[in-house]
């Protein structure tokens, strides 16, 4: 059946992408906490030419905003926790865990010297993932995000007089992203596999497969 523009609208087997059908998780997050989550947003730097009365502009570098995120922070999974425990996955120790007599011996963590690397904060979230749905629940298109890390973590705040869920707001920063046709066979891995456990599905930062 056609689809042009005449009829485009008053077709039924037209179906517009929508903000509520969408999954989103990574490694110890499920994607039934998410509650609000960011496309990537892509710009381009511009070089500027004068000449005499004109400008003239050139395209430039490519840069990829960070993504932000709402969760909720449910007692199990302990959204807080896990947050937490994926900032000591990309090597953070804190003051009275950091083993000083250990400095020199290497092996990092292994020795509590606690220092983040991009390797590690990028493994620590291995295999994030954002599918949109249709209406059947089939994935029409699917985000892969490389070189992903933790930025931020926002763990909201308390109040008395409300009655609110408590939210966590992420922030996550990421080299390039690419989007293409999905791989259905990827929903629920990332989020299943423990933390700090074995990578599962698209490997961040390459472009072959596991």
């Amino acid at each position: 059946m056609s689809t042009g523009f005449n009829n485009f609208w008053s077709s039924v087997d037209v179906e517009p992408k929508r903000k509520f059908r969408w999954i989103m998780g990574f490694n110890g997050v499920p994607h039934w906490i998410m509650k609000k989550a960011s496309r990537p947003k892509i710009s381009l730097s511009e070089a500027e030419h004068d000449f005499l009365n004109y400008k003239f502009y050139y395209p430039g570098r490519v840069s990829y905003d960070e993504l932000t995120m709402t969760m909720a922070d449910p007692i199990n999974p302990d959204a807080s926790l896990t947050m937490y425990k994926l900032l000591e996955q990309s090597g953070y120790r804190t003051p009275d865990k950091f083993a000083q007599n250990n400095l020199g011996l290497g092996k990092g963590a292994e020795n509590n010297i606690g220092v983040i690397t991009k390797k590690a904060a990028t493994q620590a979230i291995n295999g994030m993932y954002l599918m949109l749905l249709d209406a059947e629940g089939a994935p029409v298109e699917e985000w892969t995000f490389y070189n992903a890390w933790i930025k931020s973590v926002d763990f909201d705040e308390l109040d008395y007089t409300s009655d609110d869920l408590l939210n966590l707001t992420v922030t996550i920063r990421y080299d390039w992203a690419s989007i293409k046709s999905p791989d259905s066979s990827r929903v629920h891995l990332a989020a299943q596999t423990p933390i700090g456990g074995k990578r599962q599905g698209f490997n961040q930062g390459t472009a072959t497969r596991n």
